[in-house]
């Protein structure tokens, strides 16, 4: 079971940028970046001080990119990334999770009021942890396919 404790003093700072370009009002391309970094200022508690350590899960990069084609009506579809860099497991920084690459994709159809989306996520059916500690491991998802049907009133 994964406990949470209340942090104490932490600092974060960073830069995130992005960039978006339409080239028709129903094509988009993307692109998004984060650089990060998140630290335990004062951090003391009954397993250790953890002072001055990273805050664990917390990755130092973080970016996306993706190309959409959404018109009002007929077909569309999206293809979009998103990597994610190494970041500790633990407030000791012993345990460093590693980086991963994660690909979905989406086709849909639009019509009158309703719009059928097939999504597939997790392309290439990359293993990594959601969470993990000392004690626990929570894997990802792995690739699947989700239909949805929505109705517009």
């Amino acid at each position: 079971t994964l406990v949470e404790t209340n942090a104490g003093k932490t600092k974060r700072e960073g830069i995130e940028g992005s960039a978006e370009y339409y080239f028709t009002p129903a094509l988009l391309v993307y692109l998004n970046g984060v650089y990060q970094r998140a630290k335990y200022i004062e951090r003391n508690t009954s397993s250790g001080d953890f002072s001055g350590n990273d805050i664990e899960r917390v990755p130092k990069y973080i970016a996306s990119t993706g190309i959409e084609y959404f018109p009002a009506k007929g077909f569309g579809g999206s293809l979009t990334g998103t990597y994610t860099g190494k970041r500790w497991t633990d407030a000791k920084n012993t345990v460093r999770e590693d980086d991963f690459f994660v690909a979905n994709a989406s086709i849909r159809y639009a019509w009158q009021k309703y719009t059928v989306t097939l999504f597939a996520n997790n392309l290439f059916d990359k293993k990594y942890a959601e969470l993990r500690d000392a004690t626990s491991y929570y894997p990802n998802d792995p690739f699947n396919v989700t239909l949805s049907l929505s109705m517009k009133f």
